[in-house]
């Protein structure tokens, strides 16, 4: 006989204000690099 198995949380639907989320996966803007001072430079919108 099969255990009852619960949804994993990480992968639940959420809802964020007015914003309908799939999952609770994200993923931070990756700016770090391009910054100075903790300021992200021109260069880090570009992609290269």
């Amino acid at each position: 006989m099969a255990a009852k198995s619960s949804p994993v949380p990480l992968l639940t639907p959420y809802k964020m204000g007015s914003f309908e989320l799939p999952h609770r996966v994200v993923m931070p803007p990756m700016t770090r690099n391009r910054s100075y001072n903790n300021t992200p430079q021109p260069e880090a919108n570009s992609g290269f």
